[in-house]
């Protein structure tokens, strides 16, 4: 497949366009999301940072509790596994920025916790708190967004789509976290 159905691009926008009745602190979940990949865009990241960035809270609204998981696995087939696990526990990361930020855990604590009692990695761990600490925390301004947001996505949305990799599905991820669970 060279290029990805305009329909499923469609959809990927209308799935993170449609956070826009959750509303944290004044703004909305797609705002939200907009402003990570924005960042992130300008910022010079790939096309697939970008998209993971874009859509990391997309079904924040269906799966609260494990949405990290549950867009990990939408997006499975389009991303490699280092941003299919970025995708998966970033919400873990943003929870624990929360919780250093209420003064209730260490930065130590976090870090320990999360490279041992999640069997992440150091480079993932770096990579993911990346993210968490330059896009996704930051991210919550009252932000106008243009209304050709999808013309400037698009390209990006299609680079990344076009990228369909059968082998990399929701069985295969989820083998490869559970194994690394297992060190």
């Amino acid at each position: 497949m060279n290029q990805p159905r305009y329909d499923l691009v469609t959809r990927f926008f209308n799935l993170v366009e449609s956070r826009q009745c959750d509303v944290v602190n004044g703004v909305s979940k797609f705002q939200h999301c907009y402003e990570t990949a924005e960042r992130a865009r300008l910022d010079g990241r790939d096309n697939q940072y970008v998209f993971c960035a874009l859509m990391h809270d997309a079904l924040g609204g269906l799966a609260p509790d494990n949405h990290g998981v549950a867009i990990a696995s939408l997006l499975s087939p389009w991303v490699d596994d280092k941003h299919g696990r970025l995708l998966c526990y970033h919400d873990i990361f943003q929870f624990d920025n929360w919780e250093k930020d209420a003064g209730r855990i260490s930065k130590t604590l976090a870090r320990d916790y999360l490279l041992e009692e999640r069997s992440i990695d150091l480079d993932d761990y770096d990579f993911i708190a990346e993210f968490v600490d330059l896009y996704d925390h930051p991210a919550f301004n009252d932000i106008k967004i243009p209304l050709d947001w999808r013309v400037i996505y698009t390209p990006i949305f299609n680079n990344v789509l076009k990228g369909y990799d059968v082998s990399r599905n929701y069985y295969n991820f989820v083998t490869n976290v559970s194994k690394r669970s297992q060190r």
